[in-house]
């Protein structure tokens, strides 16, 4: 009976460990699509179009991970939501690499930016938000 017992915490503490993991390699994933958008901002500016076009399709290729990452039985109505957001996104950045469109990257950056701060969120440990208040 013990083994069983045993056998079941580390079952769920692996897929706790898991389910962390994933909530900071999301995280990760925010943090370098948002560092790209500056990036390739910052290039148009420059007239660097070459780089600019790296950075913008590293950042399409961050957003399609993020898509197709999206649990939708888990997620519901949430997951469909961020999936047209993410596609929305997607369609901006190719329209602003297409036509050196600050603007439109500017505008992913904005709608971006909250789902950022509420990924970083939740991914402080629950004892450290605590703490903090």
């Amino acid at each position: 009976m013990k083994k069983k017992g045993l056998g079941a915490y580390k079952q769920q503490e692996k897929a706790g460990v898991e389910a962390s993991d994933s909530v900071q390699l999301v995280g990760v994933l925010f943090t370098k699509l948002m560092d790209n958008l500056a990036k390739a901002s910052h290039h148009i500016e420059r007239k660097d179009f070459s780089n600019k076009s790296d950075r913008l399709s590293l950042s399409i290729e961050i957003l399609l991970v993020l898509e197709q990452s999206l649990d939708f039985q888990k997620g519901g109505d949430l997951a469909s939501n961020l999936q047209s957001l993410y596609l929305y996104c997607i369609r901006r950045l190719t329209e602003a690499n297409a036509s050196n469109d600050l603007a439109a990257i500017s505008e992913v950056v904005g709608l971006l930016k909250e789902i950022q701060e509420a990924w970083n969120y939740i991914s402080v440990p629950k004892a450290a938000i605590a703490t903090v208040q």
